[in-house]
């Protein structure tokens, strides 16, 4: 669960109102997905499970095509179904808009990839490390860790906005909090995990509720 789940926001660049950052939050059921978008192309962070494929397709459809980067927040099934990118494989897919799909994520989430179909040829991957940054045409992207699972990460997206994404993960560990201290970070929008609500979860739990939100 987020707090901002279902819903759609829109920052205009102060040059040109052709020039924005959107970010949807995409319904897939008890997981997170989400699409940022500009007008040069579109980011999805997590795929959702099995059964989110017709929507997400959908959904797909409306922005056009164009994903060209998945960043993976950790492998878990309700965030990433590598199934789906078996579909890329050249006997499936054809006149693609985006030929080449870059995804960005821990080791353990490609090591799951492997397992489960391989690695199709128009997919890059590149194995992140805690704190590490990478340079996207739109976008720079620093890897966290994330407190859930071995290989989880939550993210820094910077552009014209600055976006933390925090899903899945319990309370930050103290490195987060002084990395994003010392690098002088300002967010424009921070979307945190929210899966406890009300109910009570140690901050060394892997999900956060409103009392450990309150905190970070």
């Amino acid at each position: 669960m987020i707090v901002t789940a279902a819903l759609s926001f829109r920052f205009l660049h102060p040059a040109a109102e052709a020039d924005y950052l959107e970010i949807r939050f995409l319904d897939v059921g008890q997981a997170d997905s989400a699409l940022i978008q500009t007008k040069n192309g579109t980011v999805m962070i997590d795929t959702g499970y099995r059964d989110s494929g017709a929507y997400l397709g959908n959904v797909l459809r409306e922005c056009g095509n164009t994903i060209s980067c998945l960043i993976l927040t950790h492998p878990h099934g309700d965030h990433f179904y590598p199934n789906e990118l078996q579909m890329r494989y050249g006997y499936f897919a054809h006149d693609m808009r985006a030929p080449v799909l870059e995804m960005f994520c821990s080791g353990r989430t490609a090591e799951e990839l492997e397992r489960v179909c391989g690695m199709p040829n128009n997919v890059t991957v590149t194995v992140l490390e805690p704190f590490q940054t990478v340079v996207l045409p739109e976008y720079t992207v620093t890897a966290l860790p994330a407190r859930h699972i071995p290989g989880s990460f939550i993210y820094i997206i910077q552009g014209e906005k600055t976006i933390l994404y925090g899903h899945d993960t319990g309370y930050f560990y103290e490195e987060v909090f002084d990395f994003i201290d010392k690098q002088g970070i300002r967010f424009d929008m921070i979307t945190l995990d929210c899966t406890n609500v009300d109910l009570p979860i140690a901050d060394t739990g892997g999900h956060m509720g409103f009392p450990n939100i309150a905190r970070v």
